[in-house]
């Protein structure tokens, strides 16, 4: 095992690197690779340990890396020879050695997301829900994964005076191979000055966006709020930091992830921002519903929930008071920015609005689906005894119903 070095010189530390970690029936085993495999063992060992919180089988989550992890490789390998094919023109078949390097992180999580949605069409699962659970291990794995590349001395920025500006052996023989291409598209370089180590900064930001939707995964309003975060966090990093670059991959004039970036972070902002606004507010009628049913249509008051006081007059979803409020039960599905239809907590009967009108002013009675042998209002001039707990007369000839 033979060592390089990695220099810091404004703070005087010094830091030996290895590209082969070991040798393995005469293979040499390179240490990125084992810090990649270590970031997607530890994803799949999170994913595992939390999936059943959110109702993911484990079982899917060890089929789906089965899939994910070539068609990542092989995406990855695309990418990067698509955009570097001067490089391959003369030789295409040396595309094919992947152990030479060239695998781009934008390849792989394109691989990733689109082995989702072809498993979760097989598995007759939903795709988005999957993704807003798993995009905070992956960009995990991500955060752990570009140490890979200070060992191998690549993805570095322009030159730098900031007391962590890195050099070495590596970073000083390619910045001179190809100054005069980096002169080209405007970069002025010094080879032997020091650089920006843009992988500490891709490796800190997304380790804190990941951090950030694992709180964001626990209390999210919509599904595909997860996604929509990582997409526009890691997209919004990735293309400041990928302007600091000096081995971004090229079209013509362009870096082409920097590009990239910049389009999926005003895609999601403008996807966020128009369903946003137009989502279905379905999560107020089942409690709706349940309350009118029990009131007998008219001046029925219901409360919220145990907690709650049971006097509060919840809003009927057609006065125009601005202050109608209803429980957000732990029960209910969030919002889906994906689907503009029925969100996932409407009751599968649930009445047209035109029908709750009616049954609020004595027009109509509930469907049987939602009766149920217990909401059904008692009949014109029949009152029952209040049970223990129960129900009581109110002063509009309506009832008011407790929930303790």
């Amino acid at each position: 095992m033979s060592f390089e070095y990695v220099d810091f010189p404004a703070i005087g530390l010094r830091v030996p690197v290895t590209k082969t970690l070991f040798r393995v029936f005469g293979q040499d085993i390179y240490t990125y690779a084992v810090i990649i495999a270590l970031s997607i063992v530890l994803m799949i060992f999170l994913g595992l340990r939390h999936g059943g919180r959110y109702g993911i089988n484990k079982d899917d989550i060890i089929d789906f890396m089965i899939f994910a992890m070539p068609a990542s490789i092989i995406c990855a390998r695309i990418y990067y020879v698509i955009f570097s094919w001067d490089n391959y023109r003369d030789n295409p078949w040396a595309a094919l050695n992947i152990r030479q390097g060239g695998l781009a992180i934008y390849g792989a999580v394109i691989g990733a997301f689109a082995t989702v949605f072809i498993f979760s069409k097989v598995r007759k699962m939903d795709a988005i829900r999957f993704l807003d659970f798993g995009v905070p291990y992956l960009l995990l794995a991500q955060g752990i994964g570009r140490w890979g590349n200070f060992v191998n001395q690549e993805v570095f920025g322009v030159n730098t005076t900031l007391p962590w500006g890195m050099t070495g052996d590596q970073i000083v023989g390619y910045l001179a191979a190809n100054s005069r291409r980096l002169a080209a598209i405007g970069v002025a370089i010094d080879p032997m000055a020091p650089v920006h180590p843009t992988f500490l900064y891709e490796s800190l930001w997304n380790l804190l966006v990941a951090c950030l939707l694992f709180g964001l995964r626990r209390r999210k309003k919509y599904k595909g709020e997860v996604l929509i975060g990582y997409l526009i966090g890691y997209g919004a990093g990735r293309a400041f930091i990928e302007g600091l670059r000096t081995d971004s991959l090229m079209l013509g004039s362009v870096r082409i992830s920097q590009l990239l970036s910049v389009l999926i972070v005003v895609a999601c902002l403008a996807i966020m921002l128009f369903f946003r606004n137009r989502l279905p507010r379905y999560d107020a009628e089942p409690s709706l519903a349940a309350g009118d049913a029990a009131g007998g249509g008219s001046g029925g008051e219901k409360g919220d929930g145990p907690d709650e006081e049971p006097n509060e007059t919840a809003g009927d979803g057609t006065d125009k008071e601005p202050n109608d409020t209803v429980g957000d039960g732990p029960d209910e599905e969030p919002n889906d920015i994906f689907d503009t239809g029925q969100s996932d907590a409407r009751p599968k009967n649930f009445p047209d609005m035109w029908q709750l009108d009616e049954i609020r002013h004595g027009g109509a009675q509930p469907d049987d689906a939602l009766v149920n042998g217990e909401m059904e209002p008692p009949a014109s001039g029949e009152m029952e005894p209040p049970a223990s707990g129960g129900t009581e007369p109110s002063a509009g000839g309506g009832t008011e119903r407790s929930d303790g």
